[in-house]
């Protein structure tokens, strides 16, 4: 009889925990899962945090068209730096972003020039384009 009391307060309290309202998604979070967020009629946005000397996610794979948002979250200025010099940011100071659009099939690989590779080797990464 306690252990059945016992299981149908869990049951009770875990429908209560699992029944509360969804919170508003914030539209300026990044998404947590790289999944893409819609800014406009056929503009998709990826956002690519920048922080501890790494960008998170390292990779990644988004269609001709869409853009990429990096966000620096890090206390010191960073770049996104294409390697072939398709882009360059400039500093990006705490709190800043910048985004660009992918147009064509590709694979960019970037990094941040302030700390370039040779002295922060793991603070690069990679956009593939794909049709």
């Amino acid at each position: 009889m306690f252990i059945s009391r016992v299981l149908a307060i869990g049951v009770l309290i875990g429908a209560v925990a699992c029944s509360s309202e969804p919170t508003t998604p914030n539209p300026d979070a990044p998404p947590r899962d790289r999944t893409a967020q819609s800014q406009g009629p056929g503009a998709i946005t990826f956002a690519v945090t920048i922080q501890d000397f790494s960008f998170s996610p390292v990779s990644l794979t988004v269609k001709a068209g869409s853009s990429v948002r990096w966000t620096n979250n890090g206390p010191s200025d960073h770049t996104t730096t294409s390697n072939t010099g398709a882009w360059d940011s400039g500093p990006i100071p705490p709190g800043g972003s910048f985004t660009v659009t992918f147009d064509q099939p590709g694979i960019f690989s970037y990094h941040c020039a302030i700390h370039p590779p040779n002295l922060f080797p793991s603070f690069v990464g990679i956009v593939t384009v794909t049709p």
